[in-house]
């Protein structure tokens, strides 16, 4: 993709013109054609330094790389753009490999116990493109509010309900959002406790307010 910038009613060419894009990652031959920012057709390209490994072509404007670039790394092109009329313009060329999107291969797991008021952690499985996370918990898929860190704490109002959690991953190329794996429905415990008495030998009787053994 080109750029060509106007100079507008015949007047001077733009000033130096520098210019940053990202590329896709791995890829050979031409990954950017360099426009001609209003000169006077037909324009030649010159290049003076920059990366050995990229070329400018000199009447196209077109920049070919020789091996591939790595995701995150600028490789440069530094020259000119010189119009027929001999107007010349200082020009660099920055060309970053795109960092892709993260990936997801295992997804995030809830793990803890199930009773009310315990502690629940999610694991956030496994990733490329070295993310960082966030996280949204939900109870029966609905958001929990303020629920955003990698654990939670459920609650009196969480009991019967499927808690699970949602894990983003983000960096420069982009985000995805993974829902885990499993989830956890949350209980009231053991409930109230109980006891019992057995009595071996005469049956009870019930005098009154007593329980006296019978004769």
């Amino acid at each position: 993709m080109g750029l060509g910038l106007s100079s507008g009613g015949g007047g001077l060419p733009p000033r130096a013109q520098t210019i940053s894009t990202t590329v896709p990652t791995g890829t050979t031959g031409l990954l950017y054609t360099v426009g001609t920012f209003g000169l006077l057709a037909p324009v030649t390209f010159n290049k003076s330094s920059g990366s050995a490994n990229l070329t400018w072509n000199s009447s196209t404007g077109g920049i070919s790389a020789t091996a591939g670039l790595t995701a995150g790394v600028t490789q440069s092109v530094v020259g000119t753009a010189t119009g027929s009329d001999g107007a010349l313009l200082p020009v660099t060329v920055n060309l970053t490999g795109a960092v892709p999107a993260p990936t997801n291969s295992v997804a995030p797991s809830v793990s803890g116990s199930a009773t009310v008021g315990s502690t629940l952690t999610v694991a956030t499985g496994t990733w490329t493109g070295s993310p960082t996370f966030t996280y949204q918990w939900n109870a029966d898929g609905a958001a929990i509010p303020a629920a955003t860190a990698s654990t939670d704490a459920s609650v009196s109002g969480d009991i019967g309900k499927a808690i699970s959690c949602d894990v983003t991953g983000t960096n420069t190329g982009g985000f995805l959002t993974v829902s885990s794996s499993n989830s956890i429905t949350v209980t009231a415990g053991g409930g109230a406790p109980s006891n019992s008495i057995t009595l071996a030998g005469d049956p009870l009787t019930l005098a009154g307010d007593y329980l006296t053994l019978g004769a």
